[in-house]
């Protein structure tokens, strides 16, 4: 069941970066939860694409598209919490 539930969030991933022009991982989630009325992060869909690219599902072919895997894998270093927020 799990399986099932992640392929078809994959798909619709997929599908969603070519109909969307490679938008942003954060435009892809929104676009997701209004076509599909599920919950989806903004993390989840940046996962999903990292697979996506390192599979070799997603290429670049473009400039728009470099710049997007490359904000993919750049926004996906885990951040440091600041210290004010300590």
């Amino acid at each position: 069941m799990q399986i099932a539930r992640e392929e078809r969030e994959r798909a619709r991933i997929l599908w969603l970066v070519k109909e969307s022009e490679w938008q942003s991982a954060k435009h892809i989630a929104a676009r997701y939860q209004e076509l599909y009325h599920e919950e989806m992060s903004v993390q989840k869909v940046k996962n999903i694409l990292q697979l996506f690219i390192d599979e070799g599902l997603i290429r670049a072919k473009s400039t728009r598209q470099r710049n997007f895997a490359r904000n993919v894998y750049s926004r996906n270093e885990p951040t440091l919490i600041s210290e004010e927020k300590l």
